[in-house]
């Protein structure tokens, strides 16, 4: 039974290593065009684009569904803005037994229950090397804001997309780099972004709905973050609860792994098989 949980907590975390790592940045390259009833002057005042959160910790509870099965597990997500994300998997909510750190130039996978680490940026998993793993993109997804590039150019970046407002529903619409597109929803009334959808082919769509929002030093935020992923074999959806979320007191720090044994990113997977 204890062996079981702690599969099922590393096959929740792994489910999120995927999904989370499944999103490339952008680049954008063609003009856009604005349909409707807004601007750019109005958009960069919305919430989405004054983003204020610099460091964010939270518990976190995370509901698995692929295929007809599902599974549970708890954790913690800890975020210093521009400096690293910690993402760490609890079994029976009393010890953690994986952890996922994320900093702009590296990217570890700690399993605890055998004291072991990979690095996902060494190669050895085929699907974070054709995601392009972005440090960016996951931090994006956990404060909140569309992931923006051009150098943090925000207008610019804006004035390239395709950009609607239906009543008060705000479209934003990247231009496709070769097969890959996203798509960011807004409520025009509270400048909450509320989806982002993302195509990388014909057949695979990654989309993320935020709800459940609450009000976090001066702006609201969403407890609740569903992540869906359709085309790619079997579907998978994330529902991630986040509670205890507080602003301002989480400092990164890495995880010393002198002592741990370096293995590949595949031995991790075994354990969960």
């Amino acid at each position: 039974m204890e062996r079981k949980r702690r599969r099922d907590s590393l096959l929740c975390f792994l489910l999120l290593l995927v999904l989370v790592t499944g999103c490339r940045t952008p680049k954008n390259v063609d003009a856009g065009n604005i349909k409707g009833d807004i601007t750019i002057d109005e958009l960069v005042k919305m919430q989405a684009f004054t983003p204020t959160l610099m460091n964010l910790s939270s518990k976190l509870k995370i509901k698995a569904r692929v295929g007809e099965k599902e599974l549970s597990v708890g954790g913690t997500l800890g975020i210093e803005e521009n400096k690293g994300i910690q993402i760490g998997i609890t079994a029976l909510g009393l010890f953690e037994v994986a952890r996922m750190e994320l900093t702009p130039s590296s990217a570890l996978l700690i399993n605890k229950v055998e004291d072991e680490y990979a690095s996902l940026g060494s190669g050895t998993l085929g699907i974070l090397q054709q995601a392009g793993l972005s440090y960016e993109v996951l931090q994006a997804i956990f404060t909140n804001v569309p992931f923006l590039s051009d150098g943090g150019d925000m207008r610019k970046t804006l004035s390239q997309m395709d950009i609607s407002r239906v009543g008060n529903d705000i479209t934003l619409v990247t231009p496709k780099r070769g097969a890959t597109q996203y798509t960011f929803y807004l409520d025009a009334l509270t400048g909450e972004l509320q989806q982002t959808s993302g195509t990388y082919n014909q057949s695979v769509k990654v989309d993320c709905y935020y709800s459940d929002f609450t009000e976090l030093e001066g702006r609201s935020f969403p407890r609740k973050i569903q992540l869906d992923v359709q085309g790619a074999g079997t579907p998978i959806t994330l529902d991630l609860t986040l509670s205890n979320i507080r602003e301002g007191k989480f400092r990164f720090k890495s995880t010393d792994t002198k002592s741990m044994k370096q293995i590949d990113v595949s031995r991790i997977i075994n354990v969960i098989k």
